[in-house]
């Protein structure tokens, strides 16, 4: 395992350009007058650019006073503060930029030899290349051309002109256009303009190339047609006159006819004067797929076609294998089940897209079947879920298909379209509700969207891979015979710790023949190593690190200042408390990372078994008292108090059992502050019992094992996370009445309620835990209730707990019924516990499920039930 703090090195590179601390590199940009003189690192430039430690390891660089010169005239400063900064920080921000700019800059870094960074502009180029191209068809157009390294976005730009000609014909730049460059456009199949508009255009560009000539043609002497001939003649042939109407030929081509050949002219008359004649031509084809939609556009259809066929290469909005043709759409059709249905059933394979309200995220998924209202289950492995985290960015696409190809489609009369559990909705409680789970396809880890208003590059292989050129300080690891010299370099040190800083000052620092020597004979090699590649690439890769390094680990990076990886380091013990707290070494642990760790909430530890810690580290700390706490001096109790009262805020006694505070807690009673000792005082073993006439043995443990169950504790996760509870009695069904009234007037407004229900003719015990209230006419959502079966409830290892799967619908209120576990299912009339308004009971699992199917009765009959407070 590895983690990554690179942010840490970005902004402590970024404040070590602006100091300018020991910089040796001084970098002439551009010409006057728009000259400037930047400052920089040669380690910085060396592992950061190729390109800067070619010219930094020439033997012929200038230097003057001990520093490099270099000298870059073609570059504007500008530019080249975005590519310092970005080499220092791994950022910068491009946005508010022109296109041209952002093609000049693209130039400059591939020149530079930053590939991420060419590729990052180049894809906010193609990302925006519509508003760019609006606002400078010509210039991005001529500087992608001309540029062969732009090969993809070349064709991204082409593609969009030929789409969308507008963009670039309706330009007052367009007559700019090279001549070499309109060939290119008017030999693409896909120019999506009728083929007169083509001809227009081309009169207007030929005649914007030769100022002399007339406007009016009927003025104009055989030398002037004769020009134009000459500067059209390579774009005749590129345009297919024989899709030009007759009467547009004869009023906007004629016109110009002498500039034609007279066997192509000859030709045009035979296909307006013979029926049947057909020339070999070419005609253009009409890109553009036609999407009728208001939330996506022919980009996401490729990319959903993609999906379809489960294919490595895209599809663009050209070959497109499909049809999109609008089945339905809420707004215009109604946002029901029925509407849905009416719309979409047994139309075959469908796609869903749902915007996501006050977001630009939109969600969805792939039926390869078809939808209908048969109330049942679909299997297939060819359908999919996708999400966009922003629709308008492609790549925050994520897309997960049917894992098993069970359940992966579900079609209900009452619902709309469902996948799996993964993706539905219940039009509960609004119609625009959608819910989402993990069922039938892998998790859809929804991707960050990709935005230029500030880009992170990874800068970890950059770092790790460091030269030790112009290093200047010489660190020895460790004690003899295992000492290991490292070398490593002031300005990144000081930059990357306030340790170092204050090491390497004028006051601590040792000197030898140039060079900085530090000593840190109390830290191993490999723990040092690991160090110090974060120190250079912000990166920490604990697979490196012994699970017996880690309390070394611990306590270096705490006494170097490095906080963010000491407190990344404590979550990991916080996951794997063996790591440290079962190895002897734990007793050495300094006070101020015990402390650290006492503070944390997910240190996955009972709260008894962190007391015991704690005991067992003061008394190391005490070696010379008594393990028999009665007989402690004053001076003993004294000495334990002050090491511990630091601790003693810090455990959470309430989450403490009484039972365990007789045993462990209280033979240490002197050390303990009156709060806790009162706290402690009011409790009592009568009041972890259960006041039942169902559950008769065992209560005790009833008891427990249902506040395991409210804790969650039921998976053998060890955890801080526990609230002591008390059960009671509220409602007894023999003693209150059975039905539906009686309940609600003992229940209501009582908060959380555990429900226990004896079966008649069996020792079956089943029930359920409410975590909210009974009050309301509705469902209510929750992720804590769950129901529960004991098989014998004389033998409690036979009980099964259920954890609510619909938490939208986890229980449901009716005035006049008793307790319902689970949504209510018009049609099977089902849920997964229920008491109905004349104390019948049923048990019927609903689809989708709201619990799990524990093989409770699906009707039975009951001896009696009670209600219990939980407070």
């Amino acid at each position: 395992m590895s983690h990554n703090f690179e942010s840490e090195v970005s902004e402590a590179l970024g404040q070590l350009l602006i100091t300018e601390t020991d910089y040796n590199v001084i970098i002439h940009i551009g010409e006057e007058p728009n000259h400037k003189e930047f400052h920089a690192h040669s380690n910085i430039l060396r592992c950061r650019s190729e390109y800067f430690n070619k010219i930094l390891s020439a033997e012929n660089i200038e230097r003057k006073d001990g520093k490099y010169i270099i000298k870059k005239p073609n570059i504007s400063p500008q530019a080249f503060d975005i590519i310092l900064k970005y080499l220092y920080t791994g950022k910068f921000n491009i946005t508010s930029k022109a296109g041209t700019e952002l093609l000049d800059f693209m130039i400059i870094s591939d020149e530079m030899m930053l590939k991420n960074l060419t590729k990052v502009t180049e894809d906010f180029i193609v990302g925006n290349h519509k508003q760019f191209l609006q606002n400078d068809p010509v210039g991005i157009l001529q500087i992608v051309y001309y540029y062969k390294s732009f090969v993809n976005l070349q064709e991204v730009c082409l593609d969009k002109i030929c789409s969308e000609p507008e963009i670039l014909f309706k330009s007052d730049k367009f007559t700019q256009l090279s001549a070499s460059l309109l060939e290119v456009i008017l030999k693409r199949d896909d120019l999506n303009l009728r083929e007169i508009e083509i001809w227009e255009n081309l009169i207007k560009w030929g005649l914007a190339q030769e100022k002399t000539l007339n406007k009016d043609i009927s003025k104009w002497s055989k030398d002037d047609v004769n020009i134009l001939k000459r500067i059209l003649y390579k774009f005749i042939p590129l345009i297919r006159f024989y899709e030009i109407s007759t009467e547009d030929y004869y009023n906007k081509v004629k016109p110009y006819e002498k500039i034609l050949s007279k066997e192509l002219r000859d030709d045009i008359l035979k296909f307006y004067m013979i029926p049947g004649y057909r020339p070999i031509y070419t005609p253009r084809k009409n890109p553009k797929l036609n999407i009728e939609s208001i939330i996506i556009n022919p980009n996401h259809a490729a990319l959903f076609a993609n999906w379809i066929d489960k294919r490595m290469e895209l599809h663009n909005n050209k070959n497109i294998p499909y049809e999109f043709n609008l089945l339905y759409r809420a707004s215009r059709d109604g946002n029901t089940a029925a509407s849905f249905h009416a719309k979409c059933d047994n139309k075959g394979a469908t796609i869903v897209v749902v915007k996501v309200k006050n977001s630009e995220q939109i969600v969805g998924g792939y039926n390869p079947l078809f939808w209908d209202s048969s109330n049942s289950l679909k299997n297939t492995k060819d359908s999919f879920i996708f999400s966009f985290a922003n629709k308008n960015s492609l790549q925050s696409a994520k897309v997960v298909y049917s894992e098993y190809g069970q359940n992966s489609i579900q079609c209900y009369l009452q619902y709309g379209p469902i996948f799996g559990a993964d993706l539905h909705t219940t039009y509960h409680p609004t119609a625009d509700t959608w819910i989402s789970s993990v069922s039938s396809y892998p998790t859809l880890n929804l991707p960050n969207t990709f935005n230029i208003d500030d880009y992170e590059e990874d800068i970890t292989e950059d770092y790790q891979q460091y030269s030790e050129e112009d290093y200047n300080v010489i660190i020895y690891v460790g004690e003899e015979p295992n000492i290991t010299e490292f070398h490593a370099h002031s300005i990144i040190l000081r930059c990357r710790s306030q340790y170092f800083r204050t090491a390497l000052s004028s006051n601590w620092a040792e000197k030898k023949n140039g060079m900085y020597i530090l000593k840190k004979p109390n830290i191993s090699r490999n723990i040092f190593q690991v160090i110090l590649s974060y120190i250079y690439s912000g990166m920490v890769n604990f697979n490196k690190i012994e699970k017996t390094e880690y309390l070394e680990f611990l306590k270096a990076t705490d006494e170097l200042a490095f906080e963010k990886i000491r407190d990344f380091c404590i979550e990991i013990i916080c996951q794997e408390t063996e790591i440290l707290f079962e190895i002897e070494r734990f007793l050495t642990l300094p006070p101020r990372i015990l402390e650290l760790l006492l503070q944390q909430d997910k240190l996955e530890l009972e709260e008894i078994d962190i007391w015991n810690y704690l005991i067992r580290w003061a008394y190391a700390q005490n070696s010379t008292i008594e393990f028999d706490p009665t007989r402690w001096t004053k001076n003993d109790i004294e000495m334990m108090k002050n090491t511990i009262d630091n601790f003693i805020p810090l455990i959470r006694f309430d989450n403490i059992s009484y039972k365990d505070y007789l045993e462990k807690i209280k033979p240490y009673k002197k050390l303990l502050p009156k709060k806790v000792l009162r706290y402690y005082s009011k409790l009592n073993l009568e009041s972890t019992e259960l006041d039942s006439f169902i559950i008769i043995t065992q209560k005790d443990l009833y008891y427990s094992l249902f506040l395991n169950w409210i804790n969650k504790k039921d998976n053998n996760q060890k955890s801080r996370k526990f609230h002591q509870y008390n059960f009671k009695l509220i409602l007894r069904g023999s003693r209150d009445g059975f039905d539906g009234n009686s309940f609600h007037y003992k229940c209501d407004d009582k908060g959380a309620t555990i429900i226990i229900v004896k079966i008649k003719n069996s020792n079956q015990l089943v029930g359920g835990y409410n975590p909210l209230d009974w009050r309301g006419k509705n469902s209510k959502s929750t992720t804590d209730s769950f129901i529960f079966l004991f098989d014998d409830y004389e033998d409690i290892n036979t009980g099964k707990i259920g954890r609510v799967i619909d938490t939208k619908h986890a229980v449901r209120c009716f005035n006049n019924w008793g307790p319902i576990f689970g949504a209510y299912n018009t049609i099977a009339m089902s849920n997964n516990l229920t008491m109905n308004q004349n104390g019948e009971w049923s048990s019927i699992p609903s689809t989708p499920p709201s619990y799990p199917d524990l093989n409770i009765p699906n009707r039975f009959e009951i001896d009696d039930y009670e209600v219990f407070q939980v407070i």
